[in-house]
C-alpha cells in the first residue's frame, strides 16, 4: 500500500504511518534536529499525493507551551470572567472549535463559550518577562459567531494591545507573529479569549514559543473580520517591493450580503492587460468581478468596485520592475442580514430560516444547539414547513442533524417536502442550515419524547 513514515534521526518512527484522506492536514513534532520522512507507493491506484512544509522549534524560553502537559508556566486569571481549558479532539458543541491540537497529537487551550455572555474574557497570564521578543503561537477561530482573540503587555498601569484577531477563520490553524517591545519594566503576557455572538465561538491556542529581538518582517495581506477598514500596497506610500503577492480577504460574517471596496489613491504600474503589476478583487468564490486594474486612478473606469455576497477578495501582485507609489482603499459591509441559530433548551420549542416566511438569504449559514431539559429523554424535530432547494444529494443547500452526544451524524435534508419527524436517541442535538440559493426556508418544532415511542 502507499504511505509515509517519519522517523526521528535514529530512524526510531514517530506516530503511525500515515495514508488516506486529511482534509484539513495534520503535523508532526521530532524531538531532536535531524527527521525523516519516507514516501512509498505501490503498482496500484495512484492518488494526488501530499505538499508538506516543515519548520525548525527553537526551544529558548520557559515560557513556550504546547499545553500537552497542562499550562507549562501560564496560569489563569483570577479577575477574568471564566478561564482557558485544557482539551484534546474536538470541542464539545458541533461546527464551532478545532478538531484536535496543531500538530493532531496533544493538547490545547481553548475557551468554552456555551452559555456565556457575549463579552465575557478569558485570560491566561505568562510569569514577568524583560527585553524585546518576538512571540508566535497557533490559533483556530473556526464559527460564524466568533468573537475574538487578544494579546496585550501588562506593566504597571499600564495595558497595551500588541495583537487583535477577530472573526470566523474557519477550521485551519494559523500562524500569530507578535512584537513585543523592551519597556522601563518587568512585564507579563496576557493571551485574551473574548466570546463572540453565540455558542459557535470556541477560540483557540496551541505552540506558545519566545525568542529573543524582534520578529522578522512578515508578508503582505490580511483577513479581514470588522465591517469597513482600511487596506493599504506594502510601503504605501513609498514605492511597493518587487516580486510581490499580496491577499486581502474581507470577510464580515455572518452579518452582511455585500462589500464595497473604494480606492482612494491609485497608483500601479500600467501596462496592456494589466499583465506586470496589477489588483484584482473577486468574490467570496475568488471569481473574479470586472476587470484587473492598473495604471492611475485616472485610467479607472470606477474608483468603486461592489462585491455581491458576504466576503471578497483583493489581490494585489507586482513584477521585478516599474514599482510605483501603489494604492490606498477602504471597504465597507453592506446589507444587514437577518440573526440565525443559537443555543435552545427546554421539553419543547421551535425554530425556523431567518426572513421566514419570506426568503432566506444567499450564501446563509446558521448554526442552532438544542439541549433538552431531561438526559432520559430523546429528541424528535418535526417540520410545518420545509422548502430547501436542492439537487437530490443535498450538497450546496440543506440541513445537516447530529446525535451530539453519540458524535453520529443523522442525516442531510433539502428539497420541496418536508422529512418525516427526525428522532434523535439523545436529549442535544446540532444541527447546521447552509444556502447557496435562496428559498422560502423551513418552520421546525422539537419536543421531548420517550426512548421507546422514538424506536417505533
Amino acid at each position: 500500500k502507499d504511505f509515509i513514515r517519519i522517523s526521528d534521526k535514529n530512524d526510531k518512527q514517530v506516530g503511525p504511518r500515515y495514508c488516506g484522506l486529511y482534509n484539513w492536514g495534520f503535523g508532526v513534532k521530532i524531538n531532536g534536529d535531524v527527521a525523516n520522512v519516507h514516501f512509498s507507493s505501490n503498482a496500484l491506484i495512484a492518488r494526488k499525493g501530499f505538499n508538506a512544509s516543515f519548520e525548525a522549534i527553537l526551544i529558548e524560553s520557559k515560557d513556550d507551551c504546547d499545553f500537552d502537559n497542562g499550562l507549562c508556566s501560564w496560569a489563569n486569571s483570577k479577575m477574568d470572567d471564566f478561564d482557558w481549558t485544557i482539551k484534546s479532539g474536538r470541542t464539545p458543541s458541533y461546527f464551532t472549535g478545532p478538531s484536535g491540537d496543531y500538530l493532531e497529537l496533544g493538547k490545547y487551550a481553548y475557551i468554552e463559550s456555551s452559555y456565556r455572555r457575549k463579552g465575557d474574557r478569558a485570560q491566561l497570564t505568562s510569569k514577568l518577562m524583560s527585553g524585546a521578543k518576538c512571540m508566535q503561537f497557533m490559533y483556530n477561530m473556526n464559527g460564524i459567531y466568533m468573537g475574538s482573540i487578544n494579546v496585550v503587555q501588562a506593566y504597571g498601569q499600564i495595558r497595551k494591545v500588541l495583537l487583535n484577531i477577530s472573526g470566523n477563520r474557519d477550521r485551519p490553524w494559523h500562524k500569530a507573529v507578535v512584537n513585543i517591545s523592551d519597556v522601563v519594566l518587568p512585564y507579563k503576557i496576557i493571551i485574551e479569549g473574548v466570546v463572540g455572538d453565540g455558542f459557535t465561538s470556541d477560540a483557540a491556542i496551541d505552540e506558545i514559543s519566545f525568542t529573543s529581538g524582534h520578529c522578522p518582517s512578515q508578508t503582505c495581506g490580511d483577513y479581514l473580520t470588522a465591517p469597513y477598514g482600511v487596506i493599504e500596497s506594502p510601503n504605501y506610500p513609498g514605492y511597493y517591493p518587487d516580486n510581490a503577492v499580496c491577499e486581502w480577504k474581507i470577510n464580515p460574517l455572518p452579518y452582511y450580503g455585500n462589500v464595497g471596496v473604494l480606492f482612494e489613491k491609485f497608483d500601479v504600474e500600467n501596462s496592456t492587460s494589466c499583465r506586470n503589476d496589477s489588483v484584482q478583487i473577486s468574490d467570496g468564490y475568488k471569481t473574479q468581478v470586472g476587470e484587473k486594474l492598473c495604471g492611475s486612478l485616472q485610467d479607472l473606469q470606477s474608483n468603486s468596485v461592489r462585491v455581491k455576497g458576504a466576503s471578497a477578495y483583493v489581490k494585489f501582485t507586482s513584477d521585478s520592475i516599474g514599482a510605483k507609489s501603489g494604492f490606498k482603499a477602504t471597504y465597507k459591509a453592506s446589507g444587514k442580514r437577518a440573526s440565525c441559530g443559537g443555543q435552545l433548551s427546554g421539553a419543547q420549542g421551535n425554530f425556523t430560516s431567518p426572513n421566514y416566511p419570506r426568503h432566506y438569504p444567499v450564501n446563509e449559514i446558521c448554526d442552532w444547539e438544542i439541549t433538552g431539559s431531561d438526559a432520559n429523554l430523546w429528541l424528535e424535530i418535526s417540520f410545518k414547513d420545509f422548502n430547501i432547494d436542492d439537487t437530490v444529494v443535498c450538497y450546496y443547500s440543506y440541513l445537516i442533524v447530529y446525535d451530539s452526544i453519540h458524535g453520529n451524524e443523522i442525516g442531510r435534508y433539502c428539497g420541496r417536502y418536508a422529512p418525516a419527524p427526525i428522532v434523535i436517541p439523545s436529549h442535544v442535538t446540532n444541527i447546521r442550515f447552509a444556502a447557496s440559493q435562496s428559498s422560502r426556508g423551513f418552520v421546525a418544532e422539537w419536543k421531548m419524547i420517550s426512548p421507546n415511542a422514538g424506536a417505533k
